[in-house]
Protein backbone atom coordinates (compact mmCIF):
# COMPACT_ATOMS: atom_id res chain seq x y z
CA UNK A 1 0.00 0.00 0.00
CA UNK A 2 1.34 3.39 -0.99
CA UNK A 3 1.12 6.32 1.45
CA UNK A 4 -0.57 9.32 -0.14
CA UNK A 5 2.10 11.98 0.38
CA UNK A 6 0.50 14.18 -2.27
CA UNK A 7 -2.63 14.71 -0.21
CA UNK A 8 -0.52 15.80 2.76
CA UNK A 9 1.42 18.23 0.54
CA UNK A 10 -1.85 19.58 -0.88
CA UNK A 11 -3.20 20.32 2.59
CA UNK A 12 0.13 21.88 3.57
CA UNK A 13 0.16 24.24 0.58
CA UNK A 14 -3.51 25.10 0.91
CA UNK A 15 -3.57 25.68 4.68
CA UNK A 16 -0.04 26.40 5.91
CA UNK A 17 2.28 27.77 3.23
CA UNK A 18 2.56 31.55 3.21
CA UNK A 19 5.21 34.06 2.23
CA UNK A 20 7.12 33.40 5.47
CA UNK A 21 7.21 29.66 4.75
CA UNK A 22 8.46 30.33 1.22
CA UNK A 23 11.33 32.47 2.49
CA UNK A 24 12.23 29.89 5.14
CA UNK A 25 12.55 27.29 2.37
CA UNK A 26 14.65 29.73 0.36
CA UNK A 27 16.94 30.24 3.36
CA UNK A 28 17.16 26.47 3.75
CA UNK A 29 18.57 26.15 0.21
CA UNK A 30 21.16 28.81 1.05
CA UNK A 31 22.59 26.47 3.69
CA UNK A 32 23.97 24.33 0.84
CA UNK A 33 24.99 26.86 -1.81
CA UNK A 34 25.34 30.62 -1.79
CA UNK A 35 22.90 32.72 -3.80
CA UNK A 36 25.35 33.27 -6.66
CA UNK A 37 25.39 29.52 -7.29
CA UNK A 38 21.70 29.56 -8.26
CA UNK A 39 21.77 32.54 -10.64
CA UNK A 40 20.98 31.55 -14.21
CA UNK A 41 21.13 27.81 -13.49
CA UNK A 42 18.72 24.94 -14.07
CA UNK A 43 17.31 23.43 -10.86
CA UNK A 44 15.89 19.90 -10.88
CA UNK A 45 13.52 19.14 -8.01
CA UNK A 46 13.31 15.34 -7.84
CA UNK A 47 10.35 14.33 -5.70
CA UNK A 48 9.01 17.88 -5.67
CA UNK A 49 6.30 17.18 -3.06
CA UNK A 50 4.82 20.59 -2.36
CA UNK A 51 6.97 22.44 -4.88
CA UNK A 52 8.27 24.82 -2.24
CA UNK A 53 11.92 24.22 -3.13
CA UNK A 54 11.18 24.66 -6.82
CA UNK A 55 9.65 28.05 -6.07
CA UNK A 56 12.55 28.90 -3.77
CA UNK A 57 15.05 28.08 -6.52
CA UNK A 58 13.25 30.49 -8.83
CA UNK A 59 13.39 33.20 -6.18
CA UNK A 60 17.13 32.57 -5.86
CA UNK A 61 17.58 33.30 -9.55
CA UNK A 62 17.41 29.96 -11.33
CA UNK A 63 16.57 30.42 -14.99
CA UNK A 64 14.81 27.10 -15.40
CA UNK A 65 13.22 24.73 -12.87
CA UNK A 66 12.17 21.16 -13.59
CA UNK A 67 9.89 19.65 -10.93
CA UNK A 68 8.67 16.08 -10.94
CA UNK A 69 7.29 13.48 -8.58
CA UNK A 70 6.02 9.91 -8.69
CA UNK A 71 2.85 11.01 -6.88
CA UNK A 72 0.53 12.80 -9.34
CA UNK A 73 -1.11 14.73 -6.50
CA UNK A 74 2.30 16.14 -5.56
CA UNK A 75 2.65 17.39 -9.14
CA UNK A 76 -0.80 18.97 -8.91
CA UNK A 77 0.15 20.50 -5.56
CA UNK A 78 3.28 22.03 -7.10
CA UNK A 79 1.06 23.59 -9.77
CA UNK A 80 -1.26 24.90 -7.03
CA UNK A 81 1.70 26.47 -5.24
CA UNK A 82 2.86 28.08 -8.49
CA UNK A 83 -0.61 29.55 -9.03
CA UNK A 84 -0.96 30.68 -5.41
CA UNK A 85 2.36 32.57 -5.51
CA UNK A 86 2.51 33.53 -9.19
CA UNK A 87 2.93 37.17 -8.20
CA UNK A 88 6.44 36.27 -6.95
CA UNK A 89 7.54 34.70 -10.24
CA UNK A 90 9.66 36.59 -12.74
CA UNK A 91 8.17 36.56 -16.24
CA UNK A 92 11.25 35.04 -17.88
CA UNK A 93 11.55 31.82 -15.87
CA UNK A 94 10.79 28.40 -17.38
Amino acid sequence: MKFNFGLNWFRYVKNVVNIKTIFQAKDSLLKYLDERSYKGKTFIDVGCGSGIFSLSAILLGCRKVISFDYDIQSVQTTKLLKEKFKYLLPSDVE
